[in-house]
């Protein structure tokens, strides 16, 4: 938590996001969760001023250059939900968000912001989100950003009970028809075997691997799905990047003509779809 210290000695205002905004608001000690990264949340027109005050202070991006995006321009010009990842003088990687995945108040800066409490990290004062929007965060990230990806749901499941301790008034939002509710009841059949949830928590923490791989192709369909309407010339891109990003993936490397780099595309990306890893005790990204 040392590179929340130091973000909050350069960048005002921010919120931490999901595992960060747990430890910093004392619902998880930092020794009992493995942190990834530290996600940090500013308002999207400063994105840019917070990416270069950290540069500035000896914040490093992975990797040197950002990424270059399907459409050639450098992804540091054309984020998306998040700028390029950061490294903080003390190793921490740090990212800086411009959205936090949920909806409402819990996915308004300015009215998460002003119903946020105040928390001391090293001796600097952060903001982290209140105990409901951090909860609709949570559940926003894993079961609408990440979904399928039941890699997620051990950590979160854990997550959302620590949260549900911390405010125990969360439990009564177990009926709600969404991924908050459906979380609290994955999280209620974890704790409650006898229960009616039971059978939803063994479909997410402990599955077939028939289950599992359901789950991916769901997981694939939803989202080549949302992108096609959403944005169809993005999604055109996606399908025929340009040089610029197949460079950036490695795939024109090697003195490959243009045609060629996009068939290895294509060949990396259904051998990752077909590929069956089994799911790790815990998740790989907080």
């Amino acid at each position: 938590m040392a590179a929340v210290s130091e973000a909050g000695r350069i960048v005002r205002p921010f919120l931490l996001l999901k595992g960060a905004a747990l430890i910093g608001a004392s619902v998880i000690s930092p020794w009992e969760r493995h942190l990834d990264d530290v996600d940090i949340w500013v308002e999207p027109s400063r994105g840019r001023q917070a990416f270069d005050a950290l540069v500035g202070a000896g914040f490093a991006p992975v990797g040197g250059a950002p990424s270059a995006t399907h459409e050639g321009t450098p992804s540091l010009d054309s984020p998306t939900h998040q700028l390029p990842m950061l490294r903080s003088p003390h190793g921490a990687l740090v990212e800086i968000h411009l959205e936090s995945h949920a909806n409402g108040d819990a996915g308004n800066f300015d009215a998460c912001y002003a119903a946020g409490t105040d928390v001391l990290v090293h001796g600097v004062t952060v903001r982290v989100p209140c105990a409901l929007h951090l909860l609709e965060q949570l559940c926003a990230h894993v079961v609408v950003h990440h979904f399928g990806d039941l890699r997620f749901w051990p950590r979160h499941v854990n997550d959302v009970r620590r949260l549900v301790e911390h405010a125990p008034e969360l439990a009564a939002l177990r009926s709600r028809p969404d991924e908050v509710g459906l979380s609290l009841r994955v999280a209620y059949g974890v704790d409650h075997p006898e229960s009616a949830d039971a059978w939803l928590a063994r479909l997410f923490i402990d599955p077939t691997p028939a289950t599992a791989a359901a789950w991916r192709v769901a997981a694939v369909a939803l989202r080549t799905g949302r992108f096609a309407v959403n944005d169809p010339r993005a999604f055109l891109r996606v399908l025929v990047p340009t040089s610029p990003h197949l460079g950036f993936t490695g795939d024109l490397g090697g003195g490959r003509s243009l045609p060629a780099a996009h068939i290895r595309r294509w060949r990396r990306i259904l051998g990752r779809a077909v590929a069956s890893p089994t799911l790790p005790k815990t998740a790989t990204k907080a």
